[in-house]
């Protein structure tokens, strides 16, 4: 979504010059072009934008950060209970060694989710379950399962 946003505003530089209603000009675009229409009136239209700037556009979002920071602390949340018995992030990072890798589709803006952690099956499954939480805020149908050993994987479609 974020992606739109940024078409709206560089198109709105080009048009500064004209006397436009510019909050009745998004409505307009929001409300009749796709995120994909935008992208290519924007690749076509302003001479300057490029598509390493949408993708930039699209990665600096914060989304997949805000994501990720999430699921480490849902995870080390659960990591630290009496049940796993782990006191310190070192500790976790030492004997667990989870890792957590969000990437943003820069034309869709879909999210995968990939979570990797030295764990056997059955422990991998609670850490889904906890994880679950973290991506369902973000898409009710998304949930964790695991790809290969010690690898959980989840979508989130916008």
């Amino acid at each position: 979504m974020n992606k739109v946003y940024k078409i709206k505003d560089k198109f709105l530089s080009y048009v500064e010059d004209y006397d436009v209603d510019k909050e009745d000009l998004i409505a307009k675009f929001v409300d009749y072009l796709t995120e994909d229409e935008l992208y290519d009136f924007a690749l076509e239209y302003c001479e300057d934008f490029t598509e390493d700037e949408l993708d930039e556009s699209v990665g600096s979002s914060g989304t997949t950060e805000v994501i990720s920071n999430e699921l480490k602390d849902a995870a080390y949340k659960l990591f630290k209970t009496p049940k796993w018995g782990f006191e310190s992030d070192k500790e976790i990072e030492d004997y667990i060694n989870p890792i957590f890798a969000v990437s943003e589709d820069p034309k869709t803006g879909d999210i995968e989710v990939q979570v990797r952690a030295e764990l056997e099956y059955d422990n991998l499954m609670d850490l889904s379950d906890v994880l679950d939480k973290v991506v369902s805020k973000y898409d009710k149908d998304a949930y964790f399962e695991p790809e290969q050993p010690g690898i959980l994987c989840a979508f989130i479609r916008y």
